[in-house]
């Protein structure tokens, strides 16, 4: 689903956008994870971090799944970051964005980790560099992902 989402997405922005999908191993496909908890993530690296990326060349995305013993997945989700854009005396630009919509799809992936019985805190961290931004999000990876409680 995730490889179908990036797809039509890059036909969207119409960018160059080199990417690569790194699933979990052969040993877990029979475990699911939450897929639609990765998604926010990859929009965000597309339509945020990779924005104008044809005035400054390919970007990239890279999307890695790693487990964490059998009951837990590790996803990873890095994308390269662009140049600062700057006014013409080269000062950075001030690309206002509201503390509130900043956080949007953070505080959703959050709740959404609680209501599956999750610490939605501490599972989901973000950084950014000057090159690059990574969102690291530990997702439950079960036979069955809904409780049945």
């Amino acid at each position: 689903m995730l490889k179908d989402y990036i797809q039509l997405e890059l036909r969207r922005i119409n960018r160059p956008v080199e990417w690569m999908l790194f699933p979990l191993p052969d040993h877990m496909k029979s475990r699911e994870i939450p897929a639609f908890m990765i998604q926010p993530l990859v929009e965000n690296a597309l339509w945020h971090g990779l924005g104008g990326t044809t005035l400054h060349g390919s970007g990239t995305l890279n999307v890695e799944a790693r487990p964490d013993g059998m009951d837990k997945a590790i996803i990873l989700v890095r994308n390269s970051r662009r140049p600062e854009e700057t006014d013409p005396e080269g000062k950075p630009m001030d690309r206002h964005v509201s503390p509130r919509r900043r956080r949007h799809s953070t505080d959703l992936i959050r709740q959404r980790l609680a209501l599956m019985g999750g610490n939605g805190q501490d599972a989901l961290e973000l950084e950014t560099s000057e090159t690059e931004t990574r969102a690291r999000i530990v997702l439950p990876c079960r036979q069955s992902l809904w409780r049945m409680s």
